[in-house]
């Protein structure tokens, strides 16, 4: 998960069709979930292929990079409702949050593991009051400026689930290789446990992501330990401070790539030196060789 700033684009033109408009506010006033339609809140089209494609997957896969918001894999992404439209699973009389439906905040891009294979589906706890229907104006009209994610009334629910939109994952998430080195795992670190129960409901240690994380880590180590060896066999250890600076800026620009999967354990194993000694030493069992690596660390210039 990283974070993510969608809020620099414009809504999709379906969203904003009048059309759209009048029955969606029909939806908040009467609560008519089975007006709710797939094809609006994806914006659907047909492609030159005749195939159907979905004008809110490709808004969202410009700030996305074609990325699950959650785990941060290459899918074709599903059209998640962050607040579920139709039912909320710890609350059986909640109603979901129907007015939503169409609300350009609450829609997220997730791959089916996240979602909807076992994954977050109806689930959304929260710390705070619930809001079960929307506000409505002096009219009788919804209120569409109570609508947004990322202010007042909802962000007071003060939800468990993390939105890489309003939070910053790096407050709440961190990582650690497996004792058997057969993966690395992600484990929250607030006290209010957001970071831990987002990884639950999004079931974000599944074992094609630690492994996906350990590959990560080891092509990182990989690259060290080609460069030392190299070093190594010209007999001279005197430049490896600069050759290895050198790998870590390339591995500080992959980072710093949003297109790249998992960014978070990317930033995480060059950002500082305590990641560093947390992750990547560990991979170098020879204590003299590891030494070695976290001098050449500490001396590196920072990229920055």
């Amino acid at each position: 998960m990283r974070k993510v700033d969608k809020q620099r684009l414009s809504t999709p033109t379906g969203l904003t069709d009048p059309q759209v408009i009048q029955t969606w506010d029909k939806i908040a006033r009467t609560g008519d979930k089975t007006l709710i339609r797939d094809t609006v809140y994806k914006d659907t089209y047909k492609d030159a292929e005749g195939k159907t494609q979905s004008r809110v997957r490709d808004k969202l896969n410009e700030v996305y990079h074609h990325k699950c918001a959650y785990c941060e894999r290459y899918c074709k992404a599903e059209i998640e409702h962050y607040r579920p439209k139709k039912a909320v699973a710890e609350d059986p009389a909640h109603p979901g949050y129907y007015w939503l439906c169409y609300e350009w905040t609450n829609l997220l891009p997730s791959c089916r593991y996240c979602n909807t294979e076992g994954g977050k589906g109806n689930q959304f706890p929260i710390m705070g009051t619930r809001i079960s229907a929307p506000a409505l104006d002096a009219a009788g009209n919804p209120d569409k400026s109570t609508y947004a994610a990322h202010a007042a009334p909802l962000l007071d629910e003060q939800p468990y689930l993390l939105n890489p939109e309003i939070d910053n994952p790096d407050d709440y998430l961190t990582f650690e290789i497996n004792p058997t080195r057969s993966g690395v795992f992600i484990h929250g670190t607030d006290p209010s446990r957001r970071g831990e129960t987002t990884i639950r409901i999004c079931h974000l240690n599944r074992t094609e992501l630690a492994l996906e994380r350990l590959a990560i880590l080891q092509e990182a180590y990989g690259q060290m330990l080609l460069m030392i060896n190299f070093l190594i066999t010209q007999g001279d250890l005197k430049d490896l401070p600069l050759a290895l600076g050198l790998v870590f800026r390339q591995l500080y620009d992959y980072a710093n790539d949003d297109t790249k999967t998992h960014t978070l354990l990317r930033k995480h194993l060059i950002g500082s030196a305590a990641g560093f000694r947390k992750l990547v030493a560990p991979m170098f069992s020879d204590p003299d060789t590891r030494e070695l690596v976290i001098l050449a660390f500490d001396a590196r210039t920072s990229p920055s």
